[in-house]
């Protein structure tokens, strides 16, 4: 469970619970003991919220709001989200059970990624709106057998298939994050990330169950091209610890794919004023992120760039010759 709390000098650290954040809230009184009979547990079930400050001078806590009596110190069961039996069966994870419920390398994972997404900072705009309000969709593949693979693809197809209900807003705009386990990923350069990423989206595409969209090219070295799966057009963000200098794509000590349906990016930043308006102010927040300028290759889809460069881009701002490592089934 995750307690918020805000330090102002000279009035404590504020923390807020609400009750459907918690299973159950224990006070421990001056003398210690723990809420054992009726009476003390049916408090603890009623109370909707809760507030508290903690001041580091006196080392002592002041309460808000109308508990039961001023608690000298709080202790709290750690509450983890109860999956109904058709979330078990699923692949894909709303950030809400991540943020609350999720354990080991998962927890690790989300932390580096909300350390990254909080900062005001950091350049994708769009990234931050959707962690602010728990937007975020997660896929954890523990291995790069073909257990992980499968897991993968039916996490993906699930993810398309809320995403052909998307209604047109930015608040119902699911980013997808997949997070590889250390486990997963053989890799210590950029190179050596991105030629995992491209053996990933290759397999994806290899299992793909659905047909190539018609109005998409099959050839990654046409500014036509973007990923597919299930007929879906994807923008694939390719996001590594190896990135030092181009910071915004560094999310953590874990390997990411940050997916989004292509159209969105067509809607938001697309080729109209307002789109070139949001695309020239998210390259000025990567400048002053990166301390350096944005990638050479960052362009506007079917306006001449090539798509494939913008999945994984290199450290340095050089221009880019290398041929693309996906292709085409049967190609």
């Amino acid at each position: 469970m995750i307690i918020f709390g805000q330090h102002h000098a000279g009035e404590g650290v504020r923390f807020t619970l609400t009750a459907h954040r918690l299973r159950k809230l224990i006070f421990r009184r001056s003398s210690a003991r723990t809420p054992s009979n009726h009476r003390d547990q049916a408090m603890c079930r009623t109370i909707v919220c809760f507030s508290f400050s903690y001041y580091p001078e006196t080392s002592s806590w002041r309460a808000q709001g109308d508990p039961p009596e001023a608690p000298v110190a709080i202790a709290v069961e750690e509450w983890k989200p109860q999956l109904s039996e058709s979330e078990k069966n699923t692949k894909l994870i709303t950030h809400t059970h991540v943020s609350e419920g999720a354990t080991g390398w998962h927890r690790a994972a989300f932390e580096d990624l909300a350390e990254r997404l909080t900062d005001s900072g950091f350049p994708c705009v769009f990234s931050r709106n959707a962690f602010r309000k728990s937007l975020l969709r997660f896929i954890f593949v523990e291995n790069s057998e073909r257990s992980g693979l499968e897991h993968l693809a039916a996490g993906l197809k699930e993810y398309v298939e809320i995403s052909r209900e998307w209604d047109g807003q930015l608040d119902t705009a699911y980013p997808l994050a997949v997070a590889f386990s250390q486990d997963a990923v053989k890799a210590q350069t950029v190179e050596e990330y991105h030629a995992f990423g491209w053996k990933v989206l290759q397999e994806l595409h290899d299992v793909d169950p659905g047909p190539w969209p018609d109005e998409v090219g099959k050839d990654p070295d046409t500014d036509g091209w973007s990923m597919c799966f299930d007929s879906m057009p994807l923008f694939c963000n390719m996001s590594s610890p190896a990135h030092t200098a181009r910071r915004s794509r560094n999310l953590g000590e874990y390997f990411f794919l940050i997916i989004n349906p292509r159209e969105r990016f067509d809607v938001f930043a697309g080729e109209t004023p307002s789109g070139r308006k949001v695309r020239a102010n998210i390259r000025n927040r990567i400048a002053r992120y990166d301390s350096m300028p944005h990638a050479m290759q960052l362009g506007s889809y079917g306006a001449g760039g090539l798509e494939w460069y913008q999945y994984g881009l290199i450290e340095e701002n050089a221009p880019r010759s290398d041929e693309c490592p996906f292709k085409f089934r049967g190609a």
